[in-house]
């Protein structure tokens, strides 16, 4: 009986079973395991840092997952990648794919919810929601070009748009919308109101 206890707690006692676990411990940082928690110290003036990579053949190069764990069965929710962009030119790509609810566990489960690279920008294929901002008009604000010709105002149906100011009688006509809101049907807008007609 006594050597079954004592079994049993040099068994607890081994870094298998302790609550925090030492996995690599250097000069330049430590690696470790604590709780659910794994964690990267740095021990020099360099951050952390997680490098992952694949052959060039790949596009993907990282993948961080979301997934929910039901007994065996895993289901990905969130996954994020880190890829190079499609013409394998090394350009860098950033993408956030986000699981549409009851759709399965199909590739085609999951919604393209960002995706950025250098050439195209950022594409958010959701709206973009700003709970932040007063209820209240607030007052029109734009940027215009260096020679006064174009302005582009953030409008409260949350449309970003481009307008020529025109001459003579300083008049707008939308060039360009975000698509986000409704671009003003009318062909010319007086400058001055502009504050309540475009936003």
């Amino acid at each position: 009986m006594k050597l079954v206890l004592a079994s049993i707690v040099v068994l607890l006692a081994s870094p298998v079973y302790a609550q925090e676990k030492e996995l690599n411990d250097t000069s330049m940082g430590r690696l470790r395991h604590e709780g659910n928690a794994m964690l990267n110290d740095s021990k020099v003036d360099d951050p952390s840092e997680y490098r992952g990579g694949a052959p060039a053949t790949q596009r993907s190069l990282v993948k961080i997952s979301g997934d929910v764990v039901d007994g065996s069965r895993r289901d990905e929710v969130v996954l994020i990648q880190l890829k190079q962009t499609a013409d394998h030119q090394r350009g860098g790509e950033f993408y956030l794919g986000l699981k549409i609810p009851g759709a399965g566990t199909t590739d085609d489960a999951m919604f393209d919810a960002l995706v950025a690279n250098y050439r195209d920008g950022f594409h958010f294929n959701l709206p973009i929601y700003a709970p932040n901002l007063p209820e209240k008009p607030v007052t029109p604000s734009f940027i215009q070009s260096p020679n006064g010709r174009f302005r582009t105002y953030i409008q409260d149906d949350g449309a970003l748009v481009t307008y020529e100011v025109m001459q003579p009688g300083n008049t707008l006509r939308p060039v360009w919308s975000s698509m986000s809101g409704a671009i003003p049907q009318n062909p010319g807008l007086n400058v001055e109101d502009q504050g309540d007609e475009a936003r």
